[in-house]
């Protein structure tokens, strides 16, 4: 029984292992999460798709920003400002013609938002077991 449930932990549990044990040869990945208001959600769908990314993830978020001073104190009584937080996982090397294609498409005079750049270190697909780009 002892070496089963070793078995399983080393195989299914590598996720839990610190980054530099993780395989190196793996595709790099990153996380580019886009906030913005809703109105833009049409025209990020056709960026990504330009780029030829498959997925993402869409949540409405609130919050404060650093918009301009006299309207902050009004905006936080009535509250957070509703917006799109879209996360989309990709490889590193496409991260650059991504973010290009985001800035082109969704720029305006005011307020356009925030782009975050984060890398992962790994990705597991819970059903399949996959790893890495595979997974996402």
């Amino acid at each position: 029984m002892r070496e089963a449930t070793r078995a399983w932990r080393d195989s299914c549990c590598t996720a839990l292992r610190h980054p530099a044990e993780v395989d190196t040869q793996q595709d790099q990945l990153s996380k580019v999460e886009i906030i913005l208001g809703a109105e833009r959600l049409a025209q990020i769908q056709d960026a990504i798709a330009d780029v030829g990314v498959g997925g993402m993830t869409v949540s409405e978020v609130g919050g404060i920003g650093r918009g301009s001073a006299g309207r902050r104190k009004a905006r936080f009584k009535r509250g957070f400002a509703v917006q799109l937080k879209i996360e989309i996982v990709l490889e590193t090397g496409r991260v650059p013609s991504l973010i290009d294609q985001i800035l082109r498409t969704s720029r305006t005079p005011v307020g356009d938002g925030k782009i975050l750049i984060h890398p992962i270190d790994n990705a597991i697909q819970i059903r399949t077991n996959r790893r890495g780009y595979d997974a996402v």
